[in-house]
């Protein structure tokens, strides 16, 4: 009887061995994985060298790519004038980016410039022939989603893309974050407990009536508040270039309020609840990594620019049409490139 039980007990004590070889070795490698994530995310110009590196014997000097800074990164920021009552209600179809923005991030300086383009500047269109409002090019590109597999987002992002891009003498636009649904901004907001802004007159909500929705004052916004104060343009559409100044200051405000919350533990939470309503093509290390080198941000040496220009009515639309001279100084100032307008 004792024969026979003795290999039993050694089978059993091999399995044991294996079990617990692989928990071990399973820990192992699970460790070496967060060791090199957190050695990795810690150095932003490692994590983001694939996207900026380039070859410059595919370009000229006169090419935006080749003159533009290999320490910076673009990020543009759009969001869509989608939400549920024109989905239902009005019945549309195609959207139009209402907020459009470059975040130039600098990786050796750590500091951080925002551009912003008002929603009504005419230019030319990515593929399309003729000029249009900026914030029409996503929905140009809605219609050629047949070229994009049929996402109507990549297709309207990427027109976007390519012509604020354009705008911008050709600077190359490595990352995107768009919020396709503003509602979700309401509650993003609530969920961070408001945000603290001194508003400077009593404003009054055009879409439901004029009602008010904030008076003069520092005071907390709710996810309502806030959205409809950096919509807000009033009954005059020339009141756009106020309203770009309301979107870069509330910007800048909930950017330092994230920070002081701690907004690396944020960013997974966000990214987990809100995915369906906001597309990017950073990765989830790419966005920790910002996370954590907005951490170190200056806030100070945010510097925020508006492409210049001026309204004009055409063709009984009311456009705001850029200084070229303006624009060309600002393209050098933010970006240090020397263009030439090709059309």
């Amino acid at each position: 009887m004792n024969k026979n039980k003795k290999p039993k007990l050694k089978i059993k004590n091999k399995k044991r061995f294996f079990i617990v070889s692989g928990i071990i070795l399973t820990i192992l490698i699970a460790t070496a994985f967060a060791v090199k994530f957190y050695y990795d995310i810690n150095r932003p110009e490692e994590v983001f060298k694939d996207t900026i590196e380039k070859n410059d014997d595919e370009f000229t000097e006169e090419d935006a790519y080749a003159q533009f800074d290999g320490n910076k990164i673009n990020i543009l920021f759009y969001g869509l004038d989608k939400n549920e009552y024109r989905d239902t209600v009005g019945g549309y179809e195609l959207y139009r980016a209402d907020t459009i923005m470059v975040a130039t991030i600098d990786l050796k300086s750590k500091s951080i410039d925002i551009l912003s383009v008002p929603r009504d500047t005419y230019v030319d269109i990515y593929d399309v022939y003729g000029k249009d409002k900026i914030n029409a090019s996503f929905a140009h590109g809605q219609q050629q989603a047949a070229d994009y597999d049929g996402d109507e987002i990549q297709a309207g992002t990427d027109y976007l893309k390519r012509t604020v891009s354009e705008l911008l003498g050709g600077i190359p636009i490595h990352f995107y974050i768009g919020i396709t649904d503003m509602a979700v901004v309401n509650e993003i907001v609530d969920e961070i407990g408001g945000v603290e802004i001194d508003v400077k007159e009593d404003m009054y909500d055009q879409t439901r009536g004029g009602v008010l929705f904030a008076e003069k004052g520092l005071q907390t916004l709710n996810g309502y508040q806030y959205l409809a104060y950096i919509r807000d343009r009033g009954t005059e559409s020339t009141k756009d270039k106020d309203r770009v100044a309301r979107t870069q200051e509330s910007f800048e405000i909930v950017f330092n309020q994230l920070k002081e919350q701690n907004i690396i533990t944020m960013i997974p939470q966000l990214i987990d609840n809100y995915n369906k309503n906001i597309d990017s093509n950073l990765t989830l290390k790419e966005m920790t990594t910002l996370g954590i080198y907005a951490q170190k941000i200056d806030l100070g040496a945010m510097d925020k620019y508006v492409v210049d220009g001026d309204y004009e009515y055409r063709d009984n639309n009311i456009y705001y049409i850029p200084d070229e001279d303006a624009r060309l100084d600002l393209v050098k100032e933010v970006f240090g490139i020397d263009f030439e307008p090709e059309r």
